[in-house]
């Protein structure tokens, strides 16, 4: 889906806001010795390295035309800050490519990187540790709070749009929760814990978006998707966006509060991509991107 070509949707006094979410597959976690749910013996080689999975994964951010991005699995790396002194856990340099997008880390203390790094080098033989990240369009909005992070893998973005106003308008302003929570389908207590810590740090902001990487599909009726439709979230109706070859599934999804109007959404996997399983040809991870298009009117400040 691509944002561009559904904004003409939007109704007078409204903005559109275009979210993807996106679980890129942290080479780390690729083919770790004795680990057989990560050996991929259904992919080619080719279709798990790293350095030809970038570009695949750069082109699909930016050709999505997104508002705001949320990634998941995304390895930091010990870096330099812009204004100099000693390395720190950062985004990775591949997301400097994300031209026109400010990004924003999952926000733990250097400590605790070095602790995540020290238990990944532990599993699987690589230093890198992961967390979630989120991009959003520097051109059409901004910060209206500081970002708020979790216990768990969880950070949220409060944000406000800066595109033009009539006289007497109040720009839309939406908060954006980017989530990874646990794949063990048995740890659902684990999986309402976290979004219990999320729900704090959301605010009572009307406008609410929460996506990411649930690692379950979240059919009405078990406990992550009544604990949102308690929270006033509806879910979005995304397709499938993890397969195995002859076996797709829904794992990544996007809910958001009712005063959001869906505009559009991302389709199910392709039968070859059902059919051959994922990484493949047209998706460089073994989660494909789910995005959806909202409109919401122009009014009411987050009550941060």
């Amino acid at each position: 889906m691509c944002a561009s070509s559904v904004q003409q949707s939007v109704a007078k006094g409204s903005t559109s806001l275009a979210v993807l979410s996106f679980n890129v597959l942290a080479d780390c976690y690729v083919r770790v010795d004795g680990q057989p749910w990560n050996a991929f013996a259904h992919v080619e080689d080719a279709h798990l390295v790293w350095e030809s999975r970038v570009p695949q994964i750069l082109q699909l951010l930016h050709g999505s035309a997104a508002d705001v991005i949320c990634l998941q699995e995304v390895q930091a790396e010990k870096r330099e800050p812009p204004g100099g002194g000693p390395e720190e856990w950062r985004l990775p340099a591949w997301t400097d490519q994300l031209h026109g997008y400010t990004g924003v880390l999952q926000g733990k203390k250097q400590k605790e990187w070095d602790k995540e790094s020290e238990r990944n080098l532990r599993l699987t033989g690589k230093s890198s540790p992961t967390g979630v990240a989120t991009f959003y369009t520097t051109e059409r909005f901004e910060e209206s709070a500081a970002s708020k992070h979790g216990s768990g893998s969880g950070t949220t973005l409060f944000l406000r749009c800066r595109d033009s106003l009539e006289p007497g308008g109040v720009p839309l302003e939406v908060a954006v929760a980017n989530v990874h929570l646990v794949g063990d389908p048995s740890k659902a207590a684990d999986h309402i814990k976290a979004l219990h810590s999320l729900k704090k740090n959301l605010g009572r902001q009307s406008l609410r978006i929460v996506c990411g990487d649930f690692n379950g599909d979240c059919k009405p009726g078990t406990e992550v998707a009544d604990w949102f439709a308690q929270e006033g979230f509806a879910e979005t109706p995304t397709g499938t966006s993890w397969a195995e070859p002859g076996n797709a599934s829904r794992l990544d999804h996007i809910f958001a509060t009712t005063g959001l109007r869906l505009i559009a959404a991302s389709g199910d996997l392709s039968p070859d991509e059902v059919a051959n399983g994922l990484p493949c040809a047209s998706c460089p991870s073994d989660h494909a991107p789910v995005a959806a298009c909202f409109s919401g009117e122009m009014r009411g400040r987050c009550p941060w």
